[in-house]
């Protein structure tokens, strides 16, 4: 139970801190560079939230997405038709 509780509170704060310096490194861009990707600093704040609110929404738990790997198709040792692994 103290065990769950810990790993809550540090992904918490794992999640806060990468915000936090999502929002600082956008702050640092110049007006011409945050126009360029379609932003005002007025924005930063509410963009980054949003951002987060829907990253945490889709992977709750904080796990990056699964990889998505492309399946090869093999050919089989008998020379038939070939089959996805």
């Amino acid at each position: 139970m103290i065990t769950g509780f810990l790993e809550q509170l540090l992904a918490r704060f794992a999640r806060w801190n990468h915000r936090r310096a999502t929002v600082h490194a956008l702050r640092e861009l110049s007006d011409w560079q945050l126009r360029d990707i379609g932003l005002t600093r007025g924005e930063i704040p509410t963009v980054v939230e949003a951002a987060f609110a829907a990253k945490h929404l889709a992977h709750p738990t904080g796990a990056p997405p699964p990889s998505r790997t492309r399946v090869r198709p093999q050919a089989p040792a008998n020379g038939g038709p070939a089959v996805a692994a």
